[in-house]
């Protein structure tokens, strides 16, 4: 489909991502107005490539905030969950400071804080084993909201 100006329109197939990426930001935002943005907010779709995707792209972002909400409700399972513990797990031991450049933590994509898993009964396989790892390595509560508080 062509537009003025010589634009190539391609539709998409589906717009399946877009909504999720739209309900991601409404959490986000909410978690932000809540903490008075002071803590991240993650969700984890599945434990796939689209899952680590989406995990990774907001990574650093979401863990320089000084707490972290992990979201693995509906998570459809996969087979990345030690990559993804592997990431909640570490500790900042110090930072990198180099000469006129941003300072970074050591190791980066390190949580700056505690960290609290949100839960439900409709997560899969590898999305259980990630609230369980939490939970058994001490990095924070697993919550499971009431149905329908969203």
């Amino acid at each position: 489909m062509s537009c003025p100006g010589g634009f190539a329109v391609t539709p998409l197939s589906s717009d399946r991502r877009l909504r999720y990426q739209d309900w991601v930001a409404g959490k986000r935002q909410r978690v932000r107005e809540l903490t008075g943005g002071r803590a991240g907010y993650l969700h984890i779709p599945d434990m796939m490539g689209e899952g680590w995707a989406h995990f990774h792209r907001d990574l650093r972002v979401e863990m320089a905030q000084e707490a972290l909400v992990v979201d693995v409700r509906s998570n459809r399972g996969g087979h990345v969950s030690e990559l993804v513990i592997e990431k909640l797990a570490r500790k900042i031991i110090g930072w990198d400071i180099p000469r006129w450049m941003t300072p970074s933590t050591y190791p980066r994509d390190a949580p700056r804080g505690p960290i609290v898993a949100l839960a439900d009964e409709n997560a899969g396989s590898d999305g259980d084993i990630v609230t369980a790892a939490i939970r058994i390595l001490g990095l924070g509560p697993v919550v499971a909201p009431a149905p329908g508080a969203g």
